[in-house]
């Protein structure tokens, strides 16, 4: 039987599992939360980077917007994300709540 977080979250797990953001697994903890970390250095080192470049290209008007809009949108991602960490113990609770029947599968169809 299928199990009703694996059928609304399956994907969306899938994804933020290979970001490195999702719940770790029982085990391997410790792997999961050092590519976690390195995810993380890797999305802030963009942004550190993003700054360098606009000091570089300060005096045009383009690069500067263009680059701008990168850091902003980098930046509102790892703000994201970084709230998301933080907030596990809410994503737990969610999930604890999803297991009720209320959103368990109602016949065939659903369990495909």
């Amino acid at each position: 039987m299928v199990n009703n977080i694996d059928m609304f979250l399956g994907r969306p797990r899938f994804i933020l599992q290979h970001l490195g953001i999702w719940l770790p697994p029982e085990k391997y903890i410790y792997l999961r939360n050092l590519y976690k970390f390195l995810v993380m250095l890797t999305q802030y080192s963009f942004i550190f980077f993003e700054f360098i470049y606009i000091a570089v290209v300060w005096g045009d008007f383009d690069e500067v917007s263009e680059a701008s809009y990168l850091l902003f949108t980098q930046a509102s991602v790892c703000y994201k994300t970084t709230v998301f960490m933080m907030n596990k113990d809410n994503l737990k609770e969610l999930l604890r709540f999803m297991e009720v029947e209320m959103f368990a599968p109602q016949s065939s169809a659903h369990q495909k």
